[in-house]
């Protein structure tokens, strides 16, 4: 019952959506005592990648020993994935009891939905006997509830694109000028392989700020699924290119973690890095009987690394593409990024969401050459990709992945 509570504590909030500030998750946690200042934190922002690095660190830092709480959004089943402690999810009756916790000391402030399950988070990570937590920023970073936190021991900033454009702003400099909100005087930050144009914006609030930067390289592969970073070589627990990107800037992290004392042997790193999971990013599943890989790629970015992804899986070959995505994201760029001619396209709503119409998403993927139908759901969909001998890409929103993925585990897929 205490799922069932908790998504009727925290759906009664939705309708406050978005609105990105600091001053009522402050306000609430100094009524709660300020627990956020009571664990360590390592810092991560960006447009994509940053939960992929969460995780990267994460198992790392288990794997040397540390015990580590890590908070990433949105959840694909129960909003319990979104706190892990030491690697598992957070029990329901103890998110619903902070949750709880939570509303009596807002009394009169209005929180968002996701300012009272960080604060919520907060209160868990400080009674829970960590050394550390890795939190990733939910959206932007300057005003995001997770930016509470006087002194990180690392900030990071993975990727800037385009994505929330509405809130963040139109160009990439503007949007970096919103992640670079989560940097901190003289606290140490890690970047990612950037646009100019966002690096520049970044790389002048490092200075204000006398915010020591590093910035990494791609880890380089060696040989078949062998990569090295900054004198470690590792087999990454994630598939993609991308990923030689972002578990290059979890190493970052750690590095600068070990400068500041903490004990990190390499073959632990390597250890963690290798055990690494992320779930419904480039995620091979079995389904009655087919392979299918599952993305949530959702914006031009994360489509462009899906793409890369699919070309070494299956190069010269066409796929079939499942796919439904949010009207808030702009579909015609991930379509034009992932289809090629030859292609086929299974167009499916997501569940429960303002979403783009099937009919919308098969018109553009035929401009774009591709066989297409429409499909009432997902299980529709996945029946009709199953007729067809390419292998299947069931993508576009994490939303999308989570429904079926809840399916799955309800019918013991």
């Amino acid at each position: 019952m205490s799922l069932a509570e908790l998504d009727r504590l925290l759906g009664s909030f939705a309708q406050r959506g978005v609105d990105l500030g600091l001053d009522r998750s402050l306000n609430v946690l100094e009524r709660l005592g300020n627990p956020q200042n009571q664990v360590p934190i390592v810092h991560i922002a960006g447009t994509n990648g940053k939960g992929s690095t969460c995780a990267f660190v994460d198992a790392a830092l288990r794997a040397n020993g540390y015990r580590v709480g890590r908070y990433t959004s949105p959840h694909l089943i129960s909003w319990c994935e979104r706190l892990q402690l030491n690697g598992q999810p957070v029990s329901s009756d103890r998110l619903l009891q902070a949750v709880q916790t939570v509303l009596t000391a807002a009394d009169g402030i209005d929180l968002t939905p996701f300012e009272l399950l960080t604060a919520a988070v907060w209160l868990v990570l400080a009674d829970s006997d960590l050394e550390i937590a890795v939190i990733e920023v939910g959206l932007g970073g300057r005003l995001d509830a997770t930016n509470v936190v006087a002194q990180p021991l690392v900030t990071a900033i993975t990727s800037i694109g385009h994505d929330h454009q509405a809130v963040l702003g139109s160009t990439l400099g503007a949007i970096a000028a919103e992640k670079a909100g989560i940097l901190k005087a003289n606290c140490p930050v890690v970047l990612g392989v950037l646009p100019s144009e966002a690096e520049t914006v970044i790389r002048a609030q490092a200075d204000r700020l006398q915010a020591p930067i590093t910035a990494i390289e791609p880890a380089t592969v060696i040989e078949s699924g062998l990569w090295q970073s900054q004198g470690l070589t590792y087999q990454s627990g994630l598939i993609g290119d991308v990923q030689r990107i972002n578990s290059a800037i979890g190493i970052a992290i750690l590095r600068q973690l070990q400068q500041q004392g903490w004990i990190l042997q390499d073959e632990a790193i390597a250890q963690g890095l290798a055990n690494t999971s992320w779930p419904g990013r480039l995620q091979w599943l079995d389904y009655q009987g087919r392979k299918l890989l599952i993305d949530g790629a959702h914006n031009l970015e994360a489509a462009i690394a899906l793409r890369q992804a699919v070309d070494q899986l299956f190069p010269d070959q066409s796929v079939t593409w499942l796919l439904g995505m949010l009207r808030a994201k702009d579909a015609q760029a991930v379509l034009a990024t992932l289809i090629r001619s030859g292609d086929r396209c299974i167009a499916i709503p997501v569940p429960e969401h303002d979403c783009w119409a099937p009919q919308e998403l098969q018109t553009w993927a035929e401009g774009l050459g591709a066989i297409t139908a429409t499909a009432a759901d997902w299980a529709e969909g996945l029946a009709i990709a199953q007729s067809y001998p390419q292998a299947i890409v069931f993508c576009g929103s994490l939303y999308l992945l989570g429904d079926f993925l809840q399916n799955l585990q309800a019918t013991g897929y």
